[in-house]
């Protein structure tokens, strides 16, 4: 028979006290709780709204963690599955117990000793030739962080571009593993790595405001899943730093950005460091898959479920999306898919968006708002045969009815039709009918 696992802690027990202290815990289903799989050093708790449940570091599940200290853990972790009133949960968590707690037992522990086998050891990274080195000031890090924009299925990361004629780079160059680099009261450290990035040698922006999606500018494009970051307090210093490597380093936060062999003893080192660096990283994105993630809400209330995704979506987009799919899975109509559409457009999922206000079209053909949103989505990709066609039709069917609209909406429509460069709109309608007429 296979050994049954013993553990210094039942979570299932302690799910149930956090349950009755929460205030929101009773609005959802009832989370599943478990160990994780590897001994997580400096992120001790998470949930997953897609599939529900709450993951606390195996490190933790030890004699040395108080119940009471887990407890607020497990307290925190489940606030989180209402994001609207986390705030109001985490007041009364905090009321219940303070964290310090936690953190005062966690380092006891940690300065205690941990066994060096039980510490992360990430996969050895397979690098090409050339590895590329960015510099990120400190000063880009947010709430211990460094500053980014995750955007559909990549992360942007705002650098530092070369300066002067010092560049290796002309201006954009994929690179399949690159190294990020900041300073700091004189120290240098590694703030986190890529896989298979593109790196833009002048800043790129991405415009949105507009029509209605928040403006960032970036030069370090890759894959959500492809980007590893580490948290301020965690980051990975050089306690063997050579004249050459500290030359090469000057080097990369003068210019901020070098090109450096595998083979160069920087690269080599930095290669080192994060193959044993002993703490967990941070991904961050929305995933391809996690698009389909439903909110573990009770509530079958359709109306209550779209005002809080519209909300959050502005928010939090991942959270906003997950309501919003609870809600098309309730009831699939006219008013769910435009809130689906939304939340994907507001989380830069711009193809699926479309396909789902095209699909609202087909529940309410009266209604001219899918049409003017997949307009805007359209403008936002410049796919401007399509943007005209829409444009086209839009006229054709409403302008000369008396339509009233939202302003804001009015406002969207009006934004397309400049960068369409349309004016006046029967000038559309003639020119379509024209080019129709002459095929």
């Amino acid at each position: 028979m296979p050994q049954v696992e013993k553990h210094a802690h039942d979570l299932e027990k302690l799910l149930d006290e956090a349950s009755k202290i929460v205030p929101t815990a009773k609005l959802y289903q009832r989370p599943q709780i478990e160990w994780s799989e590897d001994y997580r050093v400096t992120i001790w708790g998470e949930y997953h709204c897609g599939d529900n449940k709450i993951i606390v570091s195996r490190i933790l599940d030890t004699k040395k963690i108080s119940h009471k200290a887990l407890l607020q853990l497990i307290c925190h972790e489940l606030s989180h599955q209402d994001y609207a009133d986390e705030e109001e949960n985490i007041d009364a968590v905090s009321n219940f117990s303070d964290m310090s707690i936690l953190d005062r037992e966690i380092d006891a522990l940690l300065e205690s000793g941990i066994d060096a086998k039980i510490y992360p050891n990430h996969t050895p990274i397979l690098v090409g030739d050339k590895v590329l080195f960015c510099y990120v000031p400190f000063d880009s890090f947010i709430n211990g962080h460094i500053d980014f924009s995750d955007y559909g299925r990549y992360v942007y990361i705002l650098s530092s571009c070369p300066k002067g004629e010092e560049s290796q780079i002309t201006q954009k160059q994929t690179f399949p593993f690159a190294i990020l680099i900041t300073h700091t009261s004189g120290e240098y450290y590694i703030a986190g790595w890529i896989r298979n990035c593109i790196y833009y040698s002048r800043f790129q922006k991405i415009r949105h405001k507009k029509f209605g999606l928040y403006d960032f500018d970036y030069n370090l494009q890759s894959s959500c899943v492809d980007v590893d970051l580490i948290p301020q307090g965690s980051l990975i210093n050089f306690p063997n730093l050579t004249q050459k490597m500290e030359s090469a380093l000057k080097q990369v936060r003068k210019n901020g950005v070098a090109i450096f062999e595998h083979t160069h003893e920087i690269t080599k080192d930095c290669l080192s460091g994060i193959a044993t660096y002993p703490y967990d990283i941070y991904r961050t994105g929305i995933y391809s898959g996690s698009i389909h993630d439903k909110d573990p809400i009770i509530s079958q209330n359709v109306t209550d479920i779209i005002n809080k995704a519209y909300d959050i979506s502005v928010i939090r987009p991942y959270r906003g999306l997950c309501l919003a799919n609870k809600a098309v899975s309730i009831e699939r109509n006219y008013e769910t898919l435009m809130t689906q559409g939304f939340a994907l457009h507001m989380a830069g999922y711009l193809d699926e968006s479309l396909a789902v206000y095209r699909e609202a079209m087909s529940f309410d053909i009266e209604k001219v708002e899918p049409y003017i949103y997949a307009l805007r989505i359209l403008c936002m990709m410049d796919r401007k045969e399509e943007a005209m066609l829409y444009a086209s039709l839009i006229h054709v069917d409403w302008s000369l009815k008396e339509l009233k609209i939202d302003e804001t909406i009015r406002n969207i429509y009006d934004v397309c039709m400049k960068q369409l460069r349309i004016e006046p709109l029967p000038e559309i309608y003639e020119f379509t009918l024209e080019s129709e007429g002459e095929a």
